[in-house]
Order: C-alpha cells, then structure tokens, then sequence
C-alpha cells in the first residue's frame, strides 16, 4: 500500500505529497542530515545540484566542470555519462580544459637542482653522469641557447634511461614527443624539455631537424602552434647509421645536419646512469 509506505520514517501514517521543487527538497534533507538514507542516481551529485539551482545554472554544467576541476581532463569518460551535453558544448569543454591544464602546469613546484654536487656523490659520478648533470643544470638555469646543442643518451637496456626520463619530471616542465600521431594537442611550449623515448627513427630527418630549431606543430582540434627552440633529450639504442640507413646509401651530408645538432653519449658497459638517478630522486624525497 503506497499510502503507508513512509509511516516508518516517524512511526505513524503521515500527509505524504511529491515534491514541487526538487532542489529545496535536496537542500532541506541535506540540511538535515538525511541525505545518506536516500538512494540517488548513478553519478548523481545532491550538493552540486543544490548549488546550480542557487545559481540558475544547469546541472550539467556545474556537474561537468567540478570533474575538470577534479582531474577528469578525458572528454571520451565524461561523454559516457553527460553525452547529449558534451555534444551540443564539446568546443567549451575542450577550451575550459586546456585552460585548466595551463593552470595546473603554471602552479607545479619543482625541485631544485644543486649548485655543486656533494664530494660524495661526485665521486660515485662516472664520466657519463658528469656530462649529463653539467648539461641538466645548464637547462635548469635558462642559460640553454643556440650554442648549446641537444643531449642524446645512446645506450642499451638497463643503463637506467628512462628512470632518468622518469626522474627528470620532479625538476622540469617535461613534454613526450608522441610518436602515435602528427598532432600535438597537449602541448603548450611552456615546458622545460622535450624528451624522446625509446627514439629509433620515427621522424623524417627534416622532421626532426625542424623540431630541434623550432617550428610550428598542428593541433587536431585548434590552430597550429609555434614551438621554440627549447632542450631535446632523446634516449636511444639506435646509433644514427642504424635508425636512418637510407641517408647513407645517398647524400650523406643529409646525416650531418641531423648529427651536428646533437650532443650523442655513448654509455658503454659497464658503466650506467643509476647513480645519478638514484642521485636525483634522493633530492625530492629530502
């Protein structure tokens, strides 16, 4: 009998009617501490509704953009679960987002590097890791220019390359080069560094000359933007002759202009880069 199906609440038969104006509803049983007796939607948030009524704003809306704000920066989730919203305000979304990725990357704090490594660590240092922090430190204090070439790390498996790509985020606005797609939407040209993982030859010469002078880089969903000079890290197991085998069957000179802006370490055996990445995680955890 629907007419007695609430009497439990007070212990009696009571007026029971529907609910003309469902956010004072929310707001009165919120107020009362009520709300957790109460079985909501999926995905449904009370507060936020309560909140958006106050305003006269949509629900949709509010509830969307607490989720931005939150973390949920994915378009494809949140269409799961707001889909006609995201497809009438998809151009908004995709704004608002890349306005909170900008915010969350400007407010970032990163680990200094030292002036001078302690005698200690100095002394663990192989030849290789010397080289390296002298150019990370260059990077670190803006003094990277057109003299100072790109830093390539050649080297096998387990010499501890990219637990140092890993190890670099805690000190630099670091990007990934993609290497899945021609496009660079999340790329805004306020990082530090860009690195190149696992690189072998995934982009033409003239491709990968452009990027180490600067150039401009297609976004699928906005204009094209400009990316400056800036430091290059690529990691490799692949020695230049290897990933482009064909620039030495014609003009070699094509090489060339690819090598001469690089820097290239070879890390034989056996020596490695754990030290200094032991080195540099041991700064952000003091």
């Amino acid at each position: 009998n629907k007419a007695i199906f609430w009497d439990f609440v007070a212990g009696q038969h009571g007026n029971y009617q529907r609910t003309r104006i469902e956010a004072k509803w929310l707001k009165y049983i919120i107020k009362g501490g009520m709300d957790r007796v109460v079985c909501y939607p999926d995905d449904f948030d009370p507060q936020v509704f309560v909140e958006a009524a106050a305003k006269k704003q949509s629900y949709n809306k509010e509830i969307v953009a607490k989720k931005i704000l939150e973390g949920e920066r994915d378009i494809g989730t949140l269409s799961k679960v707001h889909a006609s919203f995201v497809m009438m305000n998809g151009n908004k979304i995709k704004s608002f987002i890349s306005l909170c990725d900008d915010i969350d990357k400007e407010n970032l704090s990163f680990s200094e590097l030292p002036p001078l490594l302690p005698v200690a660590t100095a002394l663990l240092f192989n030849a290789f890791e010397h080289q390296i922090w002298d150019w990370l430190c260059r990077v670190k204090s803006g003094t990277f220019g057109w003299d100072t070439q790109h830093l390539r790390i050649l080297g096998g498996t387990g010499i501890g390359k990219t637990r140092l790509a890993r190890a670099l985020r805690a000190f630099f606005r670091v990007y990934d080069i993609p290497y899945d797609r021609d496009w660079y939407d999340d790329y805004d040209a306020k990082e530090d560094m860009c690195i190149f993982d696992e690189y072998h030859s995934q982009l033409k010469v003239t491709s990968l000359n452009q990027f180490c002078d600067g150039t401009k880089l297609a976004r699928r969903c906005t204009s094209t933007i400009t990316h400056p000079r800036k430091p290059l890290l690529m990691l490799t197991n692949y020695s230049w002759e290897t990933a482009y085998p064909n620039a030495l069957g014609g003009n070699e000179g094509i090489l060339a202009t690819v090598t001469r802006r690089w820097w290239t370490l070879e890390v034989t055996p056996p020596n490695t880069l754990l030290h200094l990445c032991q080195f540099l995680e041991e700064l952000v955890t003091e």
